[in-house]
């Protein structure tokens, strides 16, 4: 009927169903607590903090393997050989002269002085090493030790120049020193005093005779611009350094024991030969009874050993350790500490067996490309950069450079180059080929690549033109078979023969 009726809608039945919990997840997996992870520690702590706890012990560590363990000594000679080298990082003088050429004359006296000095008589205080060998021991203590600290001396007992370098043993500066500053006084951090930006301004060194005293010990407080502390901070705002091998140690050692353990086995598996059984149950014990009643039997080659009449079972004793795993088991190991060292697994263990010549030349490639980077901070950060200036200004002074002045030390100073050592190449014949193009392109100098072959130029054009000139007065021609001497550019203000131009 009309009017028509709207009615209304039955509520919906409530429904008593839970919904489902919202579980929140981490953001990172690495940051999730659980039993999996129940062993990662979550605790954090300065970088100073953690140098102070462990410095000592794994500088103590870090040294006992360098000592004994061969691998880490072989990463030692590594540092000593790639980064230094055989003849050390080269000296090279580059001062202009009033026309803007080299200005060879003081240039060979700024490097005569240079090499007189990096004897062994005159850089190092004691008299005992010349400065290639002394920078050799200076980047194998700053990897064994984490630090090398070296003190520039000046003065007549330096010797003829007035300057001279002497190691101090990196435990000497105390890791337990501290103190807070104050209004006379800077704070100390682990033996090293600073000011208020974190900058040395002096170095406690412990001493028998020292004239400081703190805590109730006494200190040689060393003024900081005496002092090199050359380390690579382990995180920024480090105060001190640690050793380059903490974190292949403990897989060294497992590993050196674990070698040393398979030897054994296998020396003992291989000297012992059997056993001889008696009937009347009196023979002598088998090797040497201890006090408490336990018998140690010696294992040598072709021994046997006399078992008592008593014994009525005998279970055998067969070492048969190590087995075909072990030599696939210490490549794997030693991939991990090379990789710590942050050298690749063959330059560190000189296994080649399975190194074809392209994998062996990606390795050392990127090994020397650590060299390099290695090379490049012992010159401009931790070492000879620091010296040089240091040596200049004490060598002015002594005058023991010829035709050099003291007004003009800064230009001196930013002439100075450095060439460490290089290696060659693996493919020469091709390497020369790749030059000789680039040369034809005008991509790179002559000098780019004798600096390359870790030379000096001038010292090769110096040696060439001498031996070229000595053949020639013995009527030796000095041109290679097989190469054209350069033509002569004619001159183009003199006029040209028509008929030599036809």
């Amino acid at each position: 009927m009309w009017p028509f009726t709207r009615r209304k809608p039955k509520p919906a039945p409530i429904s008593h169903r839970k919904e489902p919990a919202v579980v929140a997840y981490r953001s990172f997996k690495a940051a999730q607590v659980d039993r999996l992870k129940g062993s990662w520690g979550l605790g954090v702590m300065t970088v100073n903090e953690l140098i102070r706890r462990d410095l000592r012990t794994l500088r103590s560590r870090s040294r006992n393997a360098g000592e004994n363990d061969p691998y880490a000594r072989r990463f030692l000679n590594l540092l000593r050989s790639n980064v230094v080298g055989p003849e050390g990082v080269l000296f090279q003088s580059r001062i202009p002269g009033p026309n803007g050429t080299l200005d060879r004359p003081l240039n060979q006296a700024m490097e005569k002085a240079w090499k007189k000095w990096i004897r062994a008589e005159n850089c190092d205080i004691a008299g005992k090493v010349g400065f290639a060998e002394f920078c050799r021991q200076f980047i194998a203590t700053v990897a064994e030790d984490g630090e090398c600290i070296v003190r520039l001396i000046e003065g007549r007992e330096a010797g003829p120049f007035g300057f001279a370098l002497q190691f101090i043993d990196a435990e000497r500066l105390e890791i337990t020193l501290d103190r807070e500053a104050g209004p006379v006084q800077n704070a100390i951090r682990m033996g090293v005093e600073i000011d208020t930006w974190s900058r040395p301004v002096a170095y406690w060194f412990s001493s028998r005779e020292g004239e400081y005293y703190y805590l109730g010990k006494r200190y040689d407080r060393i003024d900081a611009r005496e002092i090199i502390h050359a380390y690579l901070p382990f995180r920024s705002g480090a105060w001190r350094g640690l050793p380059w091998t903490a974190a292949s140690l403990v897989r060294l050692n497992m590993l050196d024991g674990f070698e040393d353990a398979s030897l054994v086995n296998a020396r003992v598996g291989a000297s012992k030969m059997g056993f001889f059984l008696t009937e009347d149950g009196q023979a002598p014990l088998m090797g040497v009874e201890q006090s408490n009643g336990s018998v140690e039997i010696s294992a040598e080659p072709g021994e046997f050993e006399t078992l008592p009449g008593n014994v009525r079972d005998f279970r055998e004793f067969n070492p048969a350790y190590p087995q075909a795993e072990f030599p696939s088991f210490v490549k794997q190991i030693l991939r991990g500490v090379s990789a710590g060292l942050g050298v690749s697994y063959h330059t560190l263990s000189g296994d080649l067996e399975a190194v074809n010549f392209t994998s062996g030349r990606m390795g050392t490639q990127e090994d020397r490309e650590i060299w390099k980077a290695l090379q490049n901070w012992l010159i401009n950060d931790a070492l000879l950069t620091r010296i040089f200036a240091r040596w200049m200004r004490n060598a002015l002074l002594n005058r023991m450079v010829a035709g050099a002045r003291l007004e003009n030390e800064a230009i001196y100073l930013d002439s100075a180059s450095w060439q460490p050592r290089r290696w060659p190449h693996i493919q020469p014949r091709e390497e020369s080929a790749s030059r000789e193009l680039a040369l034809q392109m005008r991509l790179a100098s002559r000098s780019r690549f004798i600096r390359d072959d870790g030379l000096d130029p001038d010292e090769v054009w110096a040696e060439i033109e001498a031996e070229e000139k000595t053949m020639r007065d013995r009527g030796i021609d000095p041109t290679l078979p097989g190469v054209n001497p350069p033509a002569d550019t004619p001159d183009p203000s003199e006029p040209v023969d028509p008929a030599l131009a036809a």
